[in-house]
C-alpha cells in the first residue's frame, strides 16, 4: 500500500512541476455541473428580463393562454375525465380479472381480442364524448378567442 501512495505522490509532484494542477475526475464533473446550473439560471433570468410586458399583443396572448387553460380545466377535466375515472373504477370493481383475461388474454385469438377491444373503445368513446352530445364546442370556437 505504501508503494501506491508513493507513486501517486510522485505523479502529483510531477504534474505540479509541469505547471498543471491535478484535478480529480469527480471534481471536474462536479465543477462542470455547477457551471451548467449557473448557465441555465442566467438563461432563465435573461428570458424573464426580456419579456415584453406592457405590449398589448403579448399581454393578450398571455391572457388567452390562461383563459384556454381554464376552459380546458373546466370543460374537459371536470366534465370528461372525472366521470371517466368513476366509470373505470366501477368497471374494475364489478368485472373480474378472469373475465377480462378470458377475452383479452394471451391465449385468445387476435381477431376476437381486437373485436372486444374495439367494442369497448367505441363504447367508451360514446359514453365519454360529452363534447359531441353538447354541440361540439372546440377551442377554436371559444368565446374569448373570437374577440381577438
Amino acid at each position: 500500500m505504501t508503494t501506491a501512495k508513493v507513486s501517486t505522490d510522485s505523479k502529483q509532484i510531477a504534474s505540479s512541476a509541469a505547471g498543471t494542477c491535478p484535478v480529480a475526475p469527480a471534481q471536474s464533473s462536479s465543477l462542470r455541473s455547477e457551471w451548467r446550473k449557473l448557465l441555465w439560471g442566467l438563461l432563465v433570468f435573461a428570458a424573464f428580463f426580456a419579456l415584453p410586458l406592457g405590449w398589448g399583443r403579448f399581454d393578450r396572448s398571455i391572457y388567452e393562454a390562461l383563459a384556454l387553460a381554464r376552459w380546458y380545466a373546466q370543460e374537459h377535466v371536470l366534465l370528461c375525465l372525472v366521470p371517466a375515472f368513476f366509470i373505470v373504477s366501477a368497471i374494475a370493481v364489478f368485472v373480474s380479472q378472469t373475465t377480462v383475461m378470458r377475452y383479452l388474454g394471451p391465449a385468445v385469438p387476435k381477431p376476437v381480442a381486437y373485436g372486444v377491444a374495439l367494442h369497448f373503445a367505441g363504447l367508451n368513446g360514446a359514453v365519454f364524448s360529452r363534447e359531441r352530445r353538447r354541440g361540439g364546442r372546440s377551442s377554436a370556437g371559444h368565446a374569448s378567442l373570437k374577440a381577438v
